[in-house]
């Protein structure tokens, strides 16, 4: 889904106006790039319960702009956490993928 498809989803799914969309949309960015660096770090001091609190935050923060791609993405990497069946490496490389995942709503298509 590229930019433009997904403000008319907000627009059409939250009814709200061209404008109001875009305004959610930029807040989002700024929110999740913030919540990232912050899930970062607590990864990296492997406190994984803030961890998870941080994501699950984001989580309903995708929900709400209905970026089902997005919360699933979270959704299914806060259920690993949970389970405590990642390694290190398996927990970095899911994390970049969220990232990537996030920064690519922004990418022209």
């Amino acid at each position: 889904m590229d930019l433009k498809e997904l403000k008319d989803k907000i627009i059409a799914e939250l009814k709200v106006s061209k404008e109001k969309a875009e305004q959610l949309l930029t807040t989002y960015k700024e929110e999740a790039e913030k919540e990232l660096l912050k899930i970062k770090q607590k990864l990296k001091e492997q406190d994984l319960p803030k961890a998870e609190e941080l994501l699950t935050t984001l989580k309903e923060k995708s929900k709400e702009l209905k970026l089902d791609e997005v919360e699933q993405k979270i959704a299914n990497f806060v259920h690993k956490l949970q389970l405590k069946t990642l390694s290190k490496e398996e927990i970095d490389q899911k994390l970049m993928e969220l990232e990537k995942k996030i920064k690519s709503l922004w990418e022209k298509k």
